[in-house]
């Protein structure tokens, strides 16, 4: 939503956009994260001198360098984190400089703001629920109508998005999450994916010492029985811990450091400036020392057969030094499978366009041409709207993002699709197989799916989608399409 605002009101390239907001996002985040520990700070020691502590640790990070520019979510989320803190500690400060009793409830605004992080990401709904509890205990609000004004704030938006995705996609949850199985554990890959962010950064001995400030700090708090400081040290790092065990639970992600990066972020946000007193200066100084030698000399590791330096892979691939636009990655396979879908497209080639061979459409498919593409980034953002892009992985689409895993391997990428099902999905070629798998596809739940994601949508189908998405989230089958017809028609001999 926010690239298409941006693309729609300046005149740059989208990919440049990306990569422009991601960087704004995320330097605006360190900044508010610094003004927001600041001001916890000036609460009770308006004169004490504060220099950059966590906010230093971050900025040293060479991942945080490649997400910040990389054009994906990430520096939306550090963006949304830093303004998240910022509002709260405002509150906090105002409430000790200048408290009143006319205050009913957390501004509007800001319950606006707590509300997105679902959006931002929907795995964040952690830290929501975090910044809502210490919402609450800095400023619980003093009439039934404020806190319901706050409550209505805080979900209207994530409740209606949740609705549009019931309703249009028939899921609960985005179909990456269900590509990627984002209810399943896999913690010896997630453990695996600690290691590959912490380790080549010596980061396990930064984050004690950042832990040893954090205990003095809450510990300084309860000592003065302060507990809306303590709510606002608290809860970032109760949403960063949550947040990084859950990354751990599900086996992390195939970049590395990527979903680990804004538990870290959150995780220094109370200590993002350091006031400047003796015992500070030790930890301080450690810092400061460690991110000289992380910005200057370490780097990631070289990819492994699950996790991926993807700034370096690129690099490699494309042979470019920084690749950004699409037509820096014309050396890959999607560069070419999405031109190749132009040109069916202006050809009037009514063709599926495997890797290996093309074959005539059915008559009943609605689409000019449909190619596989692999992995779909490129490829889909190359090809017209009127080609449909295989997803290969699934992450794009609702047929392979429902395949049961077999085995583990690299995150994101253990679901890959035969192309049985997309010869019998889009043509009209016979075969014992192709039959398997085109009969379950005209079977109770696969049927369903295709008819919430492409067939008509009006008033009575939304509702219905509605009532199937707990059902047809759930839904998972065999790659083998002979496996795959007797699990989804079991009412066939």
């Amino acid at each position: 939503m926010i690239l298409f605002v941006v693309h729609t009101l300046v005149p740059l390239r989208l990919e440049w956009e990306a990569v422009f907001l991601g960087i704004g996002f995320t330097a605006a985040g360190v900044v508010l994260a610094q003004r927001g520990a600041w001001l916890v700070v000036k609460a009770t020691a308006p004169d004490a001198l504060v220099v950059p502590f966590g906010a230093l640790l971050l900025v040293a990070l060479p991942p945080m360098w490649d997400y910040a520019t990389s054009g994906l979510e990430t520096g939306l989320s550090f963006g949304w984190l830093g303004r998240c803190f910022w509002g709260l500690a405002r509150r906090y400060e105002q409430s000790v400089v200048s408290p009143s009793d006319e205050r009913t409830r957390p501004p509007l605004w800001l319950c606006i703001v707590i509300g997105l992080g679902p959006l931002v990401r929907p795995d964040f709904a952690v830290f929501t629920v975090v910044f809502i509890v210490a919402a609450l205990v800095i400023d619980p609000g003093r009439d039934w109508t404020g806190r319901a004004q706050a409550a209505l704030a805080i979900f209207a938006l994530p409740v209606a998005s949740e609705i549009f995705r019931m309703g249009y996609y028939a899921t609960l949850v985005p179909n990456t999450a269900l590509a990627k199985e984002s209810g399943l554990a896999n913690w010896g890959q997630g453990w695996r994916y600690v290691e590959n962010y912490a380790g080549p950064y010596w980061l396990w001995f930064p984050l004690l010492v950042v832990a040893v400030v954090v205990a003095v700090v809450i510990a300084r708090a309860a000592r003065t029985r302060d507990v809306r400081r303590l709510a606002i040290v608290i809860a970032p790092i109760a949403g960063a811990l949550l947040s990084a065990l859950y990354v751990v639970r599900v086996g992390g992600d195939f970049m590395h450091a990527r979903l680990l990066l804004p538990a870290t972020f959150a995780a220094l946000l109370p200590v993002s400036v350091l006031e400047f007193r003796a015992w500070y200066r030790v930890a301080i100084a450690t810092i400061v020392g460690w991110a000289a030698i992380c910005a200057l000399s370490l780097r990631g590791p070289f990819p492994t057969r699950t996790i991926t330096d993807e700034r370096r892979f690129w690099q490699t691939n494309t042979r470019v030094e920084h690749p950004v636009t699409v037509d820096d990655f014309r050396r890959i396979n999607g560069y070419r499978r999405g031109k190749q879908a132009r040109v069916l497209a202006a050809n009037g080639d009514r063709v599926l366009a495997l890797f290996s061979e093309q074959i005539p459409l059915a008559a009943s498919v609605k689409q000019a041409a449909a190619i596989q593409g692999g992995s779909v980034g490129v490829a889909g953002y190359l090809a017209p709207t009127d080609v449909y892009v295989i997803d290969t992985l699934g992450l794009a689409d609702p047929l392979g993002s429902r395949i049961r895993i077999g085995k583990r391997g690299r995150p994101g990428h253990e679901k890959v699709l035969p192309q049985a099902w997309m010869i019998a999905r889009f043509t009209e070629v016979q075969g014992p197989m192709l039959d398997q798998a085109r009969q379950a596809l005209r079977c109770d739940g696969l049927a369903d799916v295709f008819e919430a994601t492409s067939g008509s949508l009006g008033i009575t189908d939304f509702f219905r989608n509605m009532s199937s998405s707990p059902r047809l989230t759930s839904l998972r089958f065999s790659e083998v399409p002979s496996e795959a017809e007797k699990e989804l028609c079991p009412q066939n001999p």
